[in-house]
């Protein structure tokens, strides 16, 4: 018996091929098709890697996380260099070697 939805539940999307809702990738709170690289969301617990469309426990290397959100975006090579630049700085500032 098939059943006609006006739309998935935040956990599940629309499976074209099969006409059915089907459920995310367990590490997805909401997503947009099958697989863990296709999530539009996390859980509170987790960071969504946006570029990846990725759920993890924290951003990998070269990434930067928006806390308020739970999100990482990926570091541009002008915010690597801004951030060596604060670093140095701060090192001066504070006599740190």
């Amino acid at each position: 018996n098939q059943v006609c939805v006006d739309n998935c539940e935040d956990d599940e999307f629309w499976h074209i091929r099969d006409q059915v809702c089907k459920k995310c990738h367990g590490s997805c709170l909401e997503c947009d098709g099958e697989g863990a690289n296709r999530c539009t969301s996390c859980t509170s617990d987790r960071y969504l890697v946006t570029d990846l469309h990725t759920c993890g426990t924290a951003c990998p290397e070269g990434y930067w996380s928006n806390p308020g959100h739970n999100q990482c975006y990926q570091s541009s090579g002008s915010t690597n260099l801004l951030m060596s630049y604060l670093v140095i700085f701060l090192i001066s500032l504070f006599g740190i070697v």
